[in-house]
């Protein structure tokens, strides 16, 4: 509590800071004392860091992470010691359960994205298999050999987890506990101890606090490089964040807002997109021109709260709307002289891909075959599959985190279906193209010409296999459906091959919430869809807003979510019950409806 009353001005201002609510005075005031605290301190005449009195360098208590096992059976107090470190310590919990309890629990791989109750809940329930990782490779070290050859690995490593690589890795490594420090020698007789501990407390107190928003305040500013040293020597992941970021402006292009119908009906349906010479694509999804990030989807702007695909690269600035901080690319391709930009912000899902994606590229199809197409490395493997089918010209796949120049490039700017966060700037979150789809529709099914190598359904309920989203009880739900003959659809790859298909014979799909449902624009017109979903705060509609969109008749179950915390997202990815006589009764009038 004291250390909270001695920097509350500066916790407030880091916080205001993160809500967008603070001044730039506020900001300069708050990096000026982060200097002074690691200045040299004057007592009298004499300063401490001169040639007579060496400066007392800060080192952490260690909590010590061994990646082979080391043999060394812990006492019950060290357990119990080591297990509160990781509980209090902000980030070290999630951090070690990403990196190392997820080889042996499969739940925790997710842990960049469960609430903290959710986590200590799987923790607690695989507690055993935890005490036995830490017995295994876990130690609590007041003192070190050769510390400086040891990289310090704190919270900060969460920039790099929740991109979903883990981290390389020596040996032998330090697990930061933050807040709990020590020097190497005790002071000389005329230094004020306190005061030396409040000043070098004030960086790691605000690291523990929100790691995250402080290193975002220091890419807004220019720091010294003492501050930079500093950071070096006792925060080197977060130093080595700092370095691999660039801060670019913004321009949006002239239809990035508008929808696929509105750009259509402009060029009186004669579909062209448009040209930007000497360019460079970051990230499968960015676009470069010298210092400027072109927003070629106003649904993907920086300016949004929070965009799917974008957060883990980009970071809007607090200060300056019209700029933001970019991570650097660390994989350079060769150059290409022209091609076609096929890629977005989250084009892994189904929906993304197919609703806010592809039809750009009938703006962009009748270019000459041999110029090549732009798409990411990490589709799914069926997406890609379809893709090749669909695609007559060549494909060339871009890596995660590299960059690509390109001397002209195809591309039509317009803003993507569904926004996942709203601002001022947002009239509506939702907005379908009808006609744009229509054409969507007829040019892939005349160009797959599918022939039907699976039974033609009339009505069909889909499983859903994805930890999101899910039905709990989806065995009393299939067996109303069965009693109903209705076909169950298996969740597999035989189902994503042949989707297209299979929903065109459709006139009846029940579907979980989820990617699959964007199937709906392959059905016959007239058909009914009945959706499966959780209650969420933030009712979208947008599975409704599709079927209109597409000429069907849209019915929805709605029940209980399973999760009721803080997380808006993963409120909206809760897995939910329904209710079987709610079910069994709207499943009545639906199938009435089509007969």
């Amino acid at each position: 509590m004291a250390t909270d009353n001695r920097y509350r001005q500066e916790i407030k201002i880091l916080t205001d800071y993160s809500h967008g609510s603070g001044t730039i005075e506020e900001y300069e005031l708050l990096l000026s004392r982060m200097e002074a605290s690691i200045e040299p301190i004057e007592v009298g005449e004499e300063k401490v860091g001169d040639e007579s009195t060496p400066v007392i360098p800060i080192r952490f208590k260690k909590l010590i992470y061994f990646t082979e096992e080391t043999g060394f059976p812990l006492t019950t107090a060290d357990r119990w010691k080591i297990l509160g470190l990781i509980l209090k310590t902000r980030g070290l919990s999630r951090w070690l359960s990403f990196n190392f309890f997820s080889s042996q629990i499969k739940e925790l791989e997710r842990s960049y994205f469960l609430s903290r109750v959710a986590l200590f809940r799987i923790m607690f329930k695989n507690r055993e298999v935890i005490e036995k990782q830490i017995e295994m490779h876990v130690r609590y070290l007041s003192d070190l050999e050769d510390v400086e050859r040891i990289p310090t690995v704190t919270q900060n490593d969460y920039f790099r987890a929740i991109s979903g690589v883990k981290m390389i890795l020596p040996k032998v490594f330090i697990l930061s506990t933050l807040g709990n420090f020590q020097t190497d020698a005790k002071p000389a007789a005329k230094h004020n101890p306190k005061q030396e501990q409040e000043f070098a407390e004030l960086i790691p107190r605000l690291m523990e606090q929100n790691a995250k928003s402080l290193l975002h305040l220091l890419l807004e500013f220019n720091i010294s490089d003492r501050l930079i040293e500093y950071l070096r020597l006792n925060y080197p992941d977060a130093c080595t964040y700092l370095e691999n970021h660039v801060a670019l402006k913004t321009v949006r292009m002239e239809t990035a807002d508008l929808t696929f119908d509105e750009i259509a009906k402009e060029q009186k349906f004669r579909l062209s997109g448009e040209v930007v010479k000497d360019v460079e694509v970051w990230h499968q999804r960015f676009l470069v021109k010298g210092n400027t990030l072109l927003e070629f989807d106003v649904a993907g702007s920086h300016r949004l709260p929070f965009v799917a695909g974008h957060w883990q690269y980009t970071v809007a600035s607090e200060v300056d709307g019209e700029r933001l901080f970019i991570q650097k690319p660390i994989i350079s391709e060769l150059g290409l002289a022209e091609a076609i930009f096929l890629s977005n912000r989250a084009d892994e899902n189904w929906f993304h891909f197919l609703l806010d994606t592809l039809p750009r590229y009938l703006f962009l199809k009748d270019l000459s075959p041999e110029i090549p197409v732009l798409v990411r490395e990490d589709l799914p493997a069926t997406t890609k599959e379809f893709l090749y089918k669909v695609l007559n010209r060549p494909i060339i796949e871009l890596p995660a985190s590299s960059s690509i120049p390109v001397g002209k490039l195809h591309l039509l700017a317009a803003r993507s279906t569904c926004f996942d966060t709203v601002n001022e700037e947002v009239d509506e979150q939702v907005k379908f193209s009808p006609e744009v789809l229509k054409l969507l529709v007829n040019w892939i099914t005349t160009t797959l010409k599918s022939s039907g190598s699976f039974e033609v359904l009339n009505a069909a309920y889909f499983r859903r296999s994805s930890r999101q989203r899910r039905t709990i009880n989806a065995h009393k739900i299939e067996k109303i459906v069965k009693s109903k003959r209705i076909a169950v659809i298996e969740d597999n790859e035989f189902l994503y091959r042949n989707q297209v298909g299979i929903f065109s014979g459709l006139k009846l799909a029940v579907i979980p919430g989820g990617a699959m449902l964007a199937n709906m624009i392959f059905m016959r017109p007239g058909g009914a869809i009945l959706c499966l979903r959780g209650s969420r705060q933030n009712n979208l509609e947008l599975w409704r807003k599709l079927a209109d969109a597409v000429g069907l008749n849209y019915f929805e179950v709605v029940g209980p979510a399973t999760y009721h915390g803080r997380n808006a997202l993963q409120r909206d990815h809760s897995n939910y019950y329904i209710f079987a006589a709610k079910f069994r009764r709207t499943l009545s009038v639906v199938m009435r409806s089509i007969t």
